[in-house]
């Protein structure tokens, strides 16, 4: 849906990813394997418009 605008303008988007869990140990301990990097929340919300029913267009979803 959205491939070929990506592909060509590269929109930066702003959106909000909530996440819930016991990330203490990533301050604490340098231990970043609870961490989920940012390229996976960019990605998951790409995928999340694309799929939608209630996304018309990139511009309002962003």
């Amino acid at each position: 849906m959205f491939g070929w605008f990506l592909a060509r303008y590269h929109p930066k988007l702003t959106c909000q990813a909530l996440l819930e869990g016991d990330f203490e140990k990533a301050y604490t301990e340098t231990d970043n394997s609870m961490v989920v990097p940012t390229d996976t929340v960019r990605n998951t919300c790409y995928v999340i418009a694309k799929k939608s029913n209630h996304v018309q267009t990139i511009e309002r979803y962003g």
